[in-house]
C-alpha cells in the first residue's frame, strides 16, 4: 500500500496537533493554515524528521480552551505533511493527509513548545468469520451517503478520486470525514477499528441524517469545511 514505509519506520513519537470540533480520517486530507509560534515550530520540526503529525480533537469543556494542554482524545490520526507552503512571515499553508489511527499511550515530558506523544497504531480488522461481506455494508453506506447529499452537491473530489480497488475501511473513513455531523459523532466512528462494525455504525448514522438533513447551503457548508485555522 501506499504508505505501508512510513508506517514500517514510524518512530512511534508523533507530535500533537490538537483542534476543537476537527476529526481527520485516514484517506482524507486537511487544509490548515498554521500560524501559532508553538505550531509553526512543530511544522519545522516535523518536515525535519518523519514529516508526520497526530491530528488529533479536544475533549470538549465549558469556557476557554487551551489546544496547549487540555485533554484530548486517546485516538488520533496519524497523518503527513502535503503541500507545504511557507509564507514569508513564517506562516504555513499544508494539507495534512490522513494514513491511520494510533492509539496515544502517553503524553511525553520534553522540552518543546508543542506536545509529542508515544503511540500504538491501530490496523484495520477485519472479521474472516463475518457472514456479510465487507462490499455489501460499503455499498449500503455510500447508497446512504448519496441520499443525503443527492439536493446538495456532488461528491468531493478525493471521494471520486480513490481508486475502486481502495480498501473498504479507507472508503468508509473518507465518507465519515465528510459527514455533516457534530465532532464527537466523528470520533466515536474513528475509534471504531473493526471494519464491519463502522459500516454498520456508518450506515445507522446516515440512515438517521436522511430523515433530517435540509436542503439548504447551511449543510453543504457543513460537509465542505473552509480550511482550519490554528
Amino acid at each position: 500500500m501506499q504508505f505501508d514505509r512510513i508506517l514500517s519506520k514510524f518512530s512511534g513519537e508523533l507530535p500533537l496537533f490538537p483542534l476543537p470540533k476537527v476529526v481527520l480520517f485516514p484517506g482524507a486530507r486537511l487544509p490548515l493554515h498554521i500560524f501559532e509560534p508553538r505550531y509553526r515550530q512543530m511544522v519545522s520540526d516535523a518536515e525535519e524528521n518523519e514529516g508526520l503529525i497526530g491530528m488529533v480533537c479536544l475533549r470538549e469543556r465549558r469556557g476557554k480552551t487551551d489546544t496547549g494542554n487540555s485533554p484530548v482524545h486517546t485516538v488520533a490520526c496519524l497523518s503527513q505533511i502535503r503541500n507545504l507552503q511557507r509564507l514569508p512571515d513564517g506562516r504555513f499553508l499544508m494539507q495534512l493527509q490522513g494514513i491511520q489511527r494510533a492509539r496515544i499511550r502517553e503524553e511525553l515530558d520534553v522540552q518543546k513548545p508543542y506536545r509529542i506523544a508515544r503511540v500504538d497504531l491501530i490496523p484495520d480488522i477485519v472479521n474472516p468469520l463475518e457472514p456479510v461481506a465487507i462490499e455489501n455494508l460499503f455499498e449500503r453506506a455510500l447508497d446512504s451517503f448519496n441520499q443525503v447529499l443527492r439536493n446538495l452537491a456532488d461528491l468531493p473530489g478525493s471521494l471520486v478520486s480513490i481508486q475502486k480497488d481502495a480498501p473498504a475501511g479507507l472508503l468508509l473513513d473518507v465518507l465519515s470525514y465528510y459527514l455533516p455531523v457534530d465532532s464527537l459523532i466523528k470520533q466515536r466512528l474513528l475509534e471504531e477499528s473493526e471494519v464491519h462494525q463502522r459500516a454498520r455504525l456508518l450506515s445507522r448514522i446516515l440512515d438517521e441524517l436522511a430523515q433530517v438533513v435540509p436542503d439548504d447551503d447551511t449543510v453543504r457548508f457543513r460537509i465542505f469545511p473552509k480550511p482550519s485555522w490554528n
